[in-house]
């Protein structure tokens, strides 16, 4: 889905940033300063979850149909997005701490965390979607995933807030500024370079539904002036 790869390309810069980041303090014994970095990053993702997640709900009919979502199959893309949009919150700041798990190594928490997230997600795909479990369709697909990103990122905050990790994640290490976003978005944005070439189909997609409109659209006014 078009949308869903925007999101992933938007995680990979923060989480390919702070993981970096975090990894270079942490190795010249800055250890203050990786909290920072990772503190100041998972909060700012929260609130870049949150913006995404009213921005996209509030106009998730014209951005479906700026990506071609037809008339026909609007209903069940309006029900996928949704779900699509509210997991928005939890997955930005979770792939964040996912990331931040692997700077310091703690490759086991960062496994468990999202094995459980990817076993949930297949497990509860059918029970949500078909008539034996809630029948909800393409919704249920769409909140089963909502559902294991939710638990994956629970999974990480209780690592993280409960004292098991290196990096610490507490409200006085945020410091947020132009600078900091720019040292993020610098070293994420390259790895975040692949995602953003698989969106090349997506502005094709834009410019392609843009022309068909306005085609339509003179059309129509020759017809009724005819």
């Amino acid at each position: 889905m078009p949308l869903l790869l925007i999101m992933v390309s938007i995680e990979n810069i923060f989480a390919a940033g702070a993981s970096v980041l975090a990894g270079r303090q942490l190795g010249a014994n800055e250890k203050e300063k990786a909290n920072q970095t990772v503190t100041t990053t998972v909060f700012f993702s929260i609130g870049v979850g949150i913006f995404l997640c009213v921005f996209g709900i509030f106009f998730m009919d014209p951005l479906l149909t700026a990506f071609g979502v037809s008339e026909a199959v609007l209903p069940q893309a309006r029900e996928y997005a949704f779900w699509m949009f509210i997991a928005a919150l939890f997955n930005l700041p979770a792939q964040c701490l996912n990331s931040a798990a692997r700077a310091e190594s703690s490759v086991k928490i960062s496994s468990i965390a999202v094995i459980t997230g990817a076993t949930l997600n297949v497990l509860l795909d059918p029970v949500f979607m078909f008539d034996w479990g809630f029948n909800m369709g393409v919704q249920g697909a769409s909140l089963a995933t909502t559902f294991s990103q939710c638990v994956t990122f629970i999974i990480l905050m209780v690592y993280y807030l409960g004292g098991f990790s290196i990096i610490k994640i507490k409200p006085k290490y945020f410091k947020l500024s132009g600078r900091f976003l720019w040292s993020i978005t610098a070293i994420g944005i390259p790895t975040a370079v692949r995602s953003a070439w698989q969106l090349r189909h997506l502005l094709l997609i834009l410019l392609q539904n843009l022309y068909l409109t306005v085609i339509s659209s003179l059309q129509l006014t020759v017809w009724f002036n005819v």
